[in-house]
């Protein structure tokens, strides 16, 4: 996760300012860093590694902490990075090639992280910990982080509603200029 925020904040990766992200196009250097942060910590794959990484971090420094927190955390993490591992693994990664940094950074998030989290937990445990309500509770972050993406795409489709309505009021103000002038 260090590696993957130094090279995110340290504009390793070159701006696509043909896709502006949550705010906009975020240049290289420091204008750019705020917007970039930002940016990283919305990603799933983002939140699904920080949550593993503090989850093994607590059971590695307190295996027997049971708190329904950790119970809740504990699927989280396997949930979120089970799905980061398989969507990126399946449908994202075709043909990319990741070099330098980026191929140990890229690997390390959604290969290596997912496959040991989920053989950590098959390994070790906790056992008895997944019911039905756990896993009710451990939906509420993959829920909210599906409902921020989705108001985001919400305002897109808002802006562009509007902005077809701008367009169509101007097309119907230029043609109906040029038919007066055409008329007279």
């Amino acid at each position: 996760m260090l590696l993957s925020f130094y090279l995110n904040a340290s504009w390793y990766y070159p701006p696509d300012l043909s896709t502006p992200t949550l705010l906009g196009d975020n240049p290289v250097g420091i204008d750019g860093l705020v917007g970039r942060v930002f940016d990283w910590f919305t990603y799933f794959t983002i939140l699904s590694n920080l949550i593993a990484a503090m989850v093994m971090t607590l059971l590695f420094i307190r295996p027997t902490r049971y708190s329904k927190l950790i119970r809740v955390l504990r699927l989280d993490s396997l949930l979120m990075i089970v799905i980061t591992g398989i969507i990126y693994n399946l449908l994202l990664d075709r043909g990319v090639s990741h070099e330098g940094l980026d191929f140990f950074s890229n690997g390390l998030q959604h290969v290596t992280t997912p496959i040991l989290t989920v053989l950590v937990w098959l390994i070790v445990g906790p056992r008895n910990w997944i019911n039905f309500k756990v896993n009710a509770l451990s939906l509420i972050i993959p829920i909210i982080w599906a409902a921020f993406a989705l108001a985001f795409v919400g305002l897109i489709t808002v802006l562009a509603i509007i902005l077809a309505l701008v367009l169509i009021s101007v097309d119907a103000a230029i043609s109906a200029l040029t038919s007066r002038a055409k008329s007279s």
